[in-house]
């Protein structure tokens, strides 16, 4: 039997219509040692009926079934059901360029790196309430380079810097012996849940390299996520990140990675406010007095106006 070089784990939940499209791109993949964990988490359309088909045609492709849990818990299963020496995480309505996993081991193999990044393009219309994605990253490096390699928390610093810190695990192929070695898991029952994982992920890697191409494709889909109407569960999510990170184990971090958590938390904490300009008055002033007292200094005097006054920013984003 071949060793498995890439374990690519998909969480999956009512994207049957993207199904054959997304894994397709699993599957031409040019590195074929690979194995295509597949987690069905409790869809109600055909999603589980297209994976069951498609594991008739493709041997390589394992499918596990769960009641719905969320994104975090089907990742989760998927790396305790992982055998590779790498990890890729992959959405289930999404497109990966078939070069892209075999770049990223030859990369990582050669250089020894905990993570292999790259960037993405955007498949869809990207709508004006849309959050920012940081997905191209070349100029942090500058033109013309094949490759690039630093620590974890030198490069967090530059991109945090320069607001290009992606916190999708789709733009990063990670070592698996590193994952264990951290204990690195997503945490389960929230959305926003990348930007603790990804973080961290960054915060204590030795060794991270970056390949300057858009391998990943993201599809930019109504009812997703990303696109659906701000609520409380969006606050609730980034409020459990931020308290994560304010208890993460800081007497073993060098004061460089004490000051890179204190910086996201601000930073974390001012798109909160910012995201929840549409709420009601009632859940804004609770939002406010719940950042106020766990997080004293992090909120901008124009975060605090913004939850007092959403009506500032929201006229200032009317067109003429």
């Amino acid at each position: 039997m071949e060793k498995v070089k890439v374990s690519v784990i998909i969480p999956v939940y009512n994207t049957a219509v993207y199904l054959s499209e997304a894994i397709g791109s699993i599957r031409r993949q040019t590195l074929t040692e690979l194995e295509i964990i597949a987690i069905n988490d409790g869809s109600t359309d055909d999603s589980l009926y297209m994976l069951e088909n498609l594991q008739k045609e493709e041997p390589r492709l394992k499918v596990y079934s769960q009641a719905n849990q969320g994104q975090s818990a089907a990742r989760n299963v998927g790396i305790r059901h992982a055998v590779g020496e790498y990890l890729y995480f992959f959405d289930s309505d999404d497109f990966l360029s078939a070069e892209a996993l075999e770049a990223c081991y030859t990369t990582a193999i050669r250089q020894q790196s905990d993570i292999v990044f790259f960037d993405a393009l955007i498949m869809g219309r990207i709508s004006p309430n849309m959050p920012h994605l940081p997905y191209q990253r070349k100029e942090v490096f500058g033109a013309g380079i094949d490759s690039a390699e630093c620590p974890g928390p030198v490069l967090l610093k530059e991109l945090m810097k320069q607001n290009k810190f992606s916190a999708s695990p789709c733009l990063n192929f990670i070592s698996a012996k590193y994952l264990k070695k951290k204990q690195l898991q997503f945490y389960p029952g929230i959305i926003h849940e990348d930007q603790l994982f990804t973080f961290l992920l960054y915060l204590q890697a030795d060794r991270i390299s970056y390949l300057p191409q858009d391998y990943f494709h993201r599809r930019i889909r109504e009812a997703s996520t990303m696109t659906s109407p701000v609520s409380m569960r969006n606050i609730s999510g980034y409020l459990t990140v931020c308290k994560e990170l304010k208890g993460f184990k800081q007497a073993l971090l060098t004061t460089e990675q004490q000051a890179l958590i204190q910086l996201q938390i601000k930073t974390l904490v001012n798109i909160m406010a910012s995201t929840a300009i549409t709420l009601p008055f009632g859940s804004r002033m609770a939002i406010l007095k719940e950042l106020l007292q766990h997080f004293p200094g992090k909120l901008r005097p124009q975060s605090i106006l913004l939850l007092l006054l959403p009506c500032l920013k929201l006229k200032k984003n009317k067109p003429l």
